[in-house]
């Protein structure tokens, strides 16, 4: 199965963490389940998929509740899939790579300013 190759590219290859590993395969399920639910009969292989199917993605995470950060981590794991069927001759163009990244906030430090007495 292609979705269990790229976990153990991940894993051997590139040598990320278990707990890594997990996190793309939860993300990339909860993308093939989105799929499946959304259009059972047109999308039958990832070469299928386009831009404007990876933005529904993102946005059904958005109307979900998920946060920046969260739906970002997972167009990760999209483009680093969708590099790897690239790669490995599977699928000819990455639609992720069109879309892009949610802003995400960044909070500055908070520091204490203690007086010296």
């Amino acid at each position: 199965m292609i979705l269990a190759d790229f976990l153990s590219y991940l894993k051997k290859e590139r040598g990320l963490s278990t707990h890594t590993v997990k996190a793309y395969e939860y993300d990339l399920n909860r993308f093939i389940s989105f799929v499946w639910h959304k259009d059972q009969r047109n999308i039958r292989k990832f070469e299928d998929i386009d831009r404007e199917l990876i933005q529904q993605y993102l946005g059904f995470e958005f109307d979900h509740g998920f946060s920046s950060k969260t739906v970002a981590r997972r167009l990760a794991a999209l483009k680093s899939f969708f590099n790897y069927l690239v790669r490995s001759e599977r699928i000819s163009d990455n639609p992720a790579i069109y879309v892009q990244s949610p802003k995400i906030s960044q909070s500055l430090p908070n520091f204490i300013d203690h007086k010296v007495i």
